[in-house]
Order: C-alpha cells, then sequence, then structure tokens
C-alpha cells in the first residue's frame, strides 16, 4: 500500500491509494449491531443454476477464500486449469456458488490470463457466473479479494467453470439420409472433430431387450432387426427362439436411435456384470456394436431411459410404434397375441415375465407370456412401474432404486418387496411399532424397531471460535446430515462463553423451500442435549458485534 504525504498548515496529512478503500463517510457499526445474512443457496437443488451458455462444457472446479476473510487483505487466487479444461480452451466463466463482501468496501476481481481486471464484484452476488475471461498459454487466470479496515464477510467459494475455444476442423460433406438409412454420426468429442457423415441402413441395425437368468435360466425380450420386431425366450437346454410379432414404424426407430445418439448410450463403452437375474440392452449397426449386462434395475439412467424407449416402440395400440402381424392382434396390455385363442373360464392366476396377471396359464400363453410364477404379479422380485403401470399387492411396494419408493421419472421401472424391506432405517417410517420410544434399524434389509434412543456423532465436524474471538466477526459452518437421517443436536466440546445478548451461535434450518432461524445462543447458555432440531440440512453462524469478546466455544454435532 502506498502513502503519500502533504503538508498543510503544518499538519502531515497522509492518503492510502490502490490498496484499501477508506471513505470518511463510513461508520462502524453500532454496539450490538451484527451480521444479519441467510446461509447460501438451496442444499436440495444441483448447483448448476444460473446462466450459461453452454452446459456441456461446465466442469467442476473448486477455488474459494478464507471464510470469513480478513481485514486489510489483498490477496489474489490463482486459477489453475490446465488439468481442468480441455487443450483448445482460449476463455472461461467462473461460477461463485457464494460471493459476500462488505459492500462498497471490499472487493472480489475477476483478471485475465495476463493480470488484467475483467470484472469486479461487491456485495452479496450468491450463485453468480462471471464474464468471459481469455486464459493465459498455461491456463491460468486468477481471482482478487481486497478488504478495508474493518467489517468482514464470508467471501468467496467457485464450484464450476465453463469453457469456450474452438478447433479447426476439415470440412466434411453431410449426408441427407432419408427412408430406410439415417446417419448415426457421433457427437463431436471437445476439441476434436466430427465423424463424416454415413448413411446408415435400418436393416443393418438390431436392438435386444432382455432379462432373465435366476434358477431356470431362462432369459425372455425383443429383439428388432430394422423394423422387424420379435420376441425371444432362451433356455440353456434348447438355445434362444424368435417369434416375430410385428413391425415397427420408420419414422419413430429413426427417432429412436437419433436419440441414443445424443444420449451417448449407442458409442458409450458399454457394461458386462451379468448377475443372477440379468437385464441386458445391445446396439449393433454397420459400424458400431455395444452391449449392456447388469443386475436388473442397476443400468444406467441413460441405458434405463434407452430400455423404456425401446419397449415403448415395441408397444401396439394407441400411442404405440408397433403394428401386428398377420395373424395376430394388439391386446388390452399393447401386446401382439396369436388371433383365435381360446382358454377356459377357471381363475388359477399365473404372473408373466412381462408383469401382468393372467387368469391361467393358457391366457398366458395365447398372450405370449411366459409364466414368471404362480399367483398374481405384486409380489417381491416382480417388475412394478414401467410404462406399464404395473403395481405391487397389498403388503408389498415398489423399489425404483436405494431408498426410493416414488417413480423417478413417468416410466420407471422398479421391483417389487416386502412393505417391510429398507435400505436404510429411514425407510421404515409409517410402519407400525410398539408404543414406547425408539428407533427404526435396518438389518439385512428389513425393518426392525429397537426400543431407546440413539444419537450418532457427525463424522470430522466441528465449529470452533477463536480463543477469545474478535470483535465484527460472520462465521459460518455449513452441516448436512447422511441420507437418512432427520434429526440433529449440538454438544458443547468444553468452555461456551460469549457476550450476552451481543454476540450469538445461531442454528439455521432449510425446510419449506426456506433458510429458517431457528435457534439464538449467547452468554453462558449453550446448546443442551435436549435441544433437538428436525431436517437434515443446516447452517451454523457465530457473529460478534463491535466490542467486548469472551472465550468462546467448541461445538460438535449429533444425528439419528
Amino acid at each position: 500500500m502506498m502513502m503519500h504525504r502533504v503538508l498543510v498548515a503544518g499538519l502531515a496529512l497522509f492518503g492510502l491509494s490502490a490498496g484499501c478503500a477508506l471513505d470518511e463517510d463510513k461508520l462502524d457499526p453500532t454496539k450490538g449491531e451484527v451480521d444479519e445474512s441467510e446461509p447460501p443457496g438451496d442444499p436440495t437443488t444441483p448447483q448448476a443454476s444460473g446462466k450459461s451458455d453452454d452446459a456441456a462444457k461446465r466442469l467442476p472446479y473448486v477455488l474459494e477464500s478464507v471464510h470469513p476473510y480478513t481485514n486489510n487483505l489483498n490477496k489474489t487466487y490463482t486459477v489453475d486449469l490446465a488439468a481442468v479444461v480441455p487443450a483448445c480452451a482460449t476463455q472461461v466463466k467462473l461460477h461463485f456458488a457464494t460471493l459476500r463482501t462488505e459492500a462498497n468496501y471490499d472487493f472480489v476481481s475477476v483478471h485475465n490470463g495476463a493480470g488484467t481486471q475483467v470484472q469486479r464484484f461487491t456485495g452479496t452476488k450468491d450463485n453468480t457466473w462471471s464474464s468471459w475471461i481469455t486464459l493465459s498459454s498455461t491456463k491460468r487466470a486468477s481471482v482478487k479479494l481486497t478488504s478495508d479496515t474493518s467489517l468482514v464477510r464470508d467471501g468467496f467459494a467457485i464450484d464450476q467453470v465453463e469453457w469456450d475455444g474452438a478447433v479447426t476442423c476439415p470440412l466434411a460433406p453431410t449426408f441427407n439420409c432419408t427412408g430406410d438409412k439415417i446417419d448415426l454420426v457421433r457427437p463431436a468429442p471437445a476439441c476434436g472433430c466430427a465423424e463424416i457423415s454415413h448413411c446408415t441402413p435400418l436393416s443393418t441395425v438390431t436392438i435386444k431387450h432382455s432379462t432373465g437368468g435366476g434358477f431356470t435360466g431362462q432369459v425372455t425380450g425383443k429383439k428388432a432387426v430394422g423394423t422387424a420386431l420379435s420376441t425371444t425366450d432362451f433356455m440353456p437346454a434348447t438355445g434362444e427362439t424368435a417369434t416375430q410379432v410385428g413391425t415397427i414404424d420408420q419414422a419413430e426407430l429413426r427417432a429412436y436411435l437419433a436419440h441414443l445418439v445424443s444420449t451417448g448410450v449407442l458409442y458409450g463403452t458399454g457394461r458386462n456384470e451379468p448377475a443372477n437375474w440379468t437385464e441386458c440392452f445391445s446396439i449393433t449397426t454397420d459400424q458400431e456394436s455395444v452391449s449392456y449386462c447388469a443386475q436388473a434395475g442397476d443400468h444406467t439412467a441413460a441405458v434405463v431411459d434407452a430400455i423404456t424407449r425401446f419397449e415403448a416402440l415395441g408397444t401396439c395400440g394407441t400411442g404405440g410404434a408397433l403394428t401386428c402381424g398377420a395373424g395376430r392382434t394388439c391386446n388390452a396390455t399393447g401386446d401382439c397375441e396369436q388371433s383365435g385363442c381360446f382358454c377356459p373360464a377357471v381363475y388359477n392366476p399365473v404372473c408373466g415375465t412381462n408383469g401382468n396377471t393372467y387368469s391361467n396359464s393358457c391366457a398366458a400363453g395365447c398372450a405370449n407370456a411366459p409364466v414368471a410364477h404362480a399367483g398374481e404379479c405384486g409380489i417381491s422380485g416382480d417388475s412394478c412401474g414401467t410404462i406399464a403401470g404395473l403395481a405391487c399387492q397389498d403388503d408389498f411396494k415398489c423399489r425404483y432404486d436405494e431408498s426410493t419408493w416414488t417413480a423417478p421419472f413417468p416410466d420407471a421401472g422398479g421391483t417389487c418387496v416386502a412393505a417391510t424391506y429398507c435400505d436404510a432405517p429411514t425407510d421404515c417410517a409409517g410402519l407400525v411399532h410398539p408404543g414406547a420410544i425408539g428407533y427404526w434399524t435396518c438389518p439385512a434389509n428389513t425393518c426392525s424397531y429397537v426400543i431407546g434412543v440413539q444419537w450418532t456423532t457427525v463424522p470430522s465436524f466441528s465449529f470452533e471460535t477463536a480463543h477469545p474471538y474478535g470483535n465484527n466477526v460472520a462465521q459460518w459452518k455449513q452441516l448436512y446430515l447422511p441420507s437418512g437421517a432427520n434429526r440433529m443436536r449440538l454438544i458443547t466440546a468444553g468452555v461456551f462463553n460469549l457476550e450476552a445478548n451481543y454476540d450469538f451461535l445461531e442454528v439455521w434450518t432449510w425446510g419449506n423451500g426456506t433458510w429458517t432461524r431457528t435457534k439464538r445462543y449467547t452468554g453462558l447458555v449453550g446448546p443442551s442435549a435436549n435441544d433437538e432440531f428436525p431436517g437434515r440440512y443446516f447452517y451454523l453462524k457465530f457473529v460478534s458485534d463491535n466490542s467486548v469478546t469472551r472465550e468462546g466455544f467448541n461445538v460438535i454435532a449429533e444425528y439419528r
């Protein structure tokens, strides 16, 4: 910081330049005045919000100041993206998940690779994208934080960047593939050139979805060769048999294949993880071949989406893309069954491998549906959800994923499990239990109610002030409980001593879409074991005014 001396009427006057902003009108906070800001952001929403030109070019990157920063600070933080952005990146935007400084006195400035200031922020600017910043040849830029002589805030935290750049590619011809052909050129990679277009005949495309295994080794499914759809049935002793049932609409098939390209499924690395009950999905073209095999219900969201859409292609009737072949009619479940099939009016229900209940095995045979087990569908192990809207019986529930009991999207498929099944103790909420105080546990995926109260220490968490703490402090500490936890309490680890009624430890709770300050501690009265806070997402905040300090505190947290 440079200082200039000027003599006026015998007085030596000193001015400050290019370091800290001084303002004769700036007033120190009055006694009892503390920072009243709220916690940053929504903990239930992924922090990818904010304006962005291209979501495909956003990459995670973490850089943050100390929280809170100090007075008289003039610190430059290097934004080193050499191992983050691709080689052709020339400029980036920075996403500030949080940005909080004393308005008009403390500043966060963004500098390009040459060190030139591009943009400057002050005050609260959470969830903000910077302007475009030109990188240096080593893929670097910088962020500078400056503060004056009094009052500090939380500082800044960068959580992602968006890059931009270009690569010179040769001009390749693009073909307009129509009718019974489609251009399945893979998307251009970052800093790479697109493939040359190629018209793939639909007749060379084979798509197959199958599920099965278990004790018998039977595997059933559907297979499309071009627009011809067949049902398949594999048995270890006899091999696979395929029965053509209809024709898929050509335009719908082309749209489906284009979707596989855009989601990356056609050009994925594949998966080969056979299990006791295996679900496989594969696509073969004249140039590509990829297969995904894993435990049923364990595929990625992109592959599940591809499977769901393929099953929809193979459905006849209203909204379906399948036209039944000769000698077949569309039944109520959207399957092409053989015409003229007659069965006795005897109700001896069986469950087909397609998840539908038939009045007897004859009716299942007429529907060309292999029998999964005797009795109605909807018991443990049966499919539920999906585009067919399959339901579980009473005393059973549909499990879509680990601790997921509602469909993540409209056509999601799951598996029926017992009502007492659990992945975590929170899955047992709502079950009948003894009237005594206790808690649910989940041994061997089965809900079990244990009498008594159990608390678990939040690992690696503590919130501690300096001893003694300083004046004009506003210090935050994030406290997000593990999945399944729904209640928290604080435990004082040592002394708790704040200036009574002027300095505070605050508890902020996320609920109903907003942050609420639910508790304030001051003086010698710290957290009690009886102070329980419902919820999963919390922030702790320590604030002090402009005079008198005490020893401070150190607290840990427990949850259940």
